[in-house]
């Protein structure tokens, strides 16, 4: 049986167009400006403007100097408030000992500054 498309018909490729497409686009900015490292130069009159309030601002003195106290942050564990003050412990005599005592439980507990010691 004959067919009516012959076998090299459906086995050859397209061919490659000549034609090609070209995209033209305005263009966006003078590229004189893009040509060195940098943001592009400002007009005379606001560099003028520009250079006069860094100036300003560098001056010692334009501003108070901000003394800030290191925060620390709010789940910081500060401990239980010490017994006495001093190196001495007044109830037993110890120097340079703990500023409190770790078995006294508030609740029957063994705890000291809220962790648990008795496991």
């Amino acid at each position: 049986m004959l067919s009516r498309f012959p076998l090299r018909a459906a086995t050859t490729l397209p061919r490659p167009t000549l034609a090609r497409t070209f995209i033209t686009l305005p263009p966006l900015l003078n590229r004189s400006n893009f040509s060195k490292p940098g943001p592009p130069p400002l007009p005379p009159s606001e560099q003028a403007e520009f250079d006069r309030l860094l100036k300003a601002n560098q001056t010692v003195g334009a501003s108070p100097a901000i003394v800030e106290e290191p925060e620390l942050h709010k789940d910081v564990r500060r401990g239980p408030k010490p017994e006495f003050q001093g190196e001495i412990n007044p109830k037993t005599g110890e120097r340079g000992g703990p500023k409190n005592d770790p078995f006294i439980a508030g609740d029957n507990d063994w705890q000291y500054g809220g962790r648990v010691t008795d496991f």
